[in-house]
């Protein structure tokens, strides 16, 4: 263990690039294109980063294992802590995003899924324990469960042993204390169903007629710009989803997976007005070669 907090506190002082290089020497899983800067503190007896995942600055990670998905990222000032034994995991999955302030303790284990939003000032704990138990006061453990593509605004309590389904929303300053299904949205102290039915699958019809509505906002957006910026519509761009079979275009100077939200474009085309634009949307996309 002392060896362990020896490496943490050398860490904390090596900047990116240097920070995964050296852990990538030292036989640590960190892909390419991770970023590690320095004053993250990271305690761990097993880490594991994705491509292109990132931990920004002033950050404290300390649980048994830490494994981050492809381009995942923590920004500033989080606090990721628990004791480090077995169970006590914190894994996020590829695309999510925890914003900053936030306090997470994964003593029972956190496992956040893909393309997970997790607003500022959120807290999720995986016990709850201050009175005496021998004086008849309550205590709960448990993991909690952040399935794929949940949104959890800012300020966000999620209490132990909640599961969030698949594609739910729960609204800001909401108390989540028992588990919400898939596809639901959710607000309140304590949290309850507002709504069902959210975040479905769209036909392909219903999809292009989005996809239509972004191009043509985003012709209006470009005329807020004092010099031209690059022309992106559905003549030179594609949005398509690989899951359902759906396939790029050849012809297309910039493919947008929205299944694995990447995108691929040709050689000297600056596509960044356009994916910033996206992030309007709640596109968030990574560029891959």
């Amino acid at each position: 263990m002392i060896i362990k907090i020896f490496e943490a506190l050398l860490f904390f002082i090596i900047p990116h690039p240097l920070n995964a290089a050296l852990r990538r020497l030292l036989g640590q899983k960190v892909e390419s294109g991770v970023k590690i800067h320095i004053f993250s503190f990271i305690l761990t007896k097993n880490l594991i980063v994705g491509r292109g995942a990132s931990i920004a600055p002033f950050c404290i990670l300390q649980a048994y294992e830490i494994r981050m998905g492809d381009f995942a990222r923590i920004a500033p000032c989080v606090i990721i802590r628990a004791q480090l034994i077995k169970g006590a995991c914190f894994h996020i999955g590829k695309h999510s995003r925890v914003f900053p302030f936030c306090w997470i303790e994964p003593g029972e284990g956190v496992y956040i899924g893909d393309q997970v939003g997790v607003g500022a000032y959120s807290l999720i704990f995986t016990h709850g324990a201050w009175s005496d138990f021998l004086h008849n006061g309550p205590v709960k453990y448990g993991p909690v469960i952040i399935e794929d593509h949940v949104w959890l605004p800012w300020r966000v309590f999620v209490l132990p042993g909640v599961t969030i389904g698949r594609r739910s929303i729960i609204g800001a300053n909401s108390t989540v204390i028992t588990s919400i299904p898939a596809h639901a949205m959710a607000a309140g102290c304590p949290a309850k169903i507002l709504k069902s039915g959210v975040n479905m699958e769209m036909s392909s019809v219903e999809f292009e007629k989005r996809v239509e509505i972004i191009f043509s906002e985003y012709k209006k957006y470009c005329l807020r710009f004092d010099s031209n910026i690059p022309e992106v519509s559905s003549d030179n761009a594609c949005f398509y989803r690989s899951h359902l079979g759906e396939k790029p275009s050849a012809k297309a100077l910039i493919n947008i997976d929205m299944s694995n939200y990447t995108c691929r474009v040709a050689n000297g085309i600056d596509p960044s007005n356009f994916l910033f634009f996206l992030i309007k949307y709640g596109i968030r996309l990574e560029k891959i070669k």
